[in-house]
């Protein structure tokens, strides 16, 4: 990989950090009852799952090899997770998205240093902040 490619992936880790992040943000100033009825928050959550699913799927297809070496990272949730955002958009159950921000994501984004470390062992030079 170049030291572009070796950026690249950063950015993509960092955009699921940012994004995931906003998403986790926007549910914890709400409850459950208040996320249901609010379609503003509803949307802003749909479209930072968008982004981490995207940034995912970008990971997925770019460096198949960094995506087998972490395996345990949920990759397939998060793109499976856009997808149905982004085609079945008339179809999302909220509960569910309430539940993935609330429930998992914490524990997805926990993972991201790790990965962030992953990279720049082996590119040193590789930036992250």
């Amino acid at each position: 990989m170049t030291e572009i490619d070796y950026q690249r992936l950063s950015d993509y880790l960092n955009h699921i950090t940012q994004y995931g992040d906003r998403a986790i943000s926007y549910c914890e100033r709400i409850s459950e009852a208040a996320f249901f009825s609010d379609d503003k928050t509803q949307a802003a959550v749909c479209y930072c799952l968008v982004v981490t699913g995207e940034a995912a799927s970008r990971i997925n297809r770019h460096y198949p090899d960094f995506v087998k070496r972490h395996d345990d990272f949920p990759w397939s949730n998060l793109i499976s997770m856009r997808n149905f955002m982004a085609h079945g958009y008339d179809a999302v159950d909220f509960k569910i998205l309430w539940d993935t921000v609330t429930d998992k994501m914490p524990d997805t984004l926990a993972m991201i240093p790790r990965l962030l470390e992953s990279v720049a062992a082996i590119n040193p030079k590789t930036t992250s902040p």
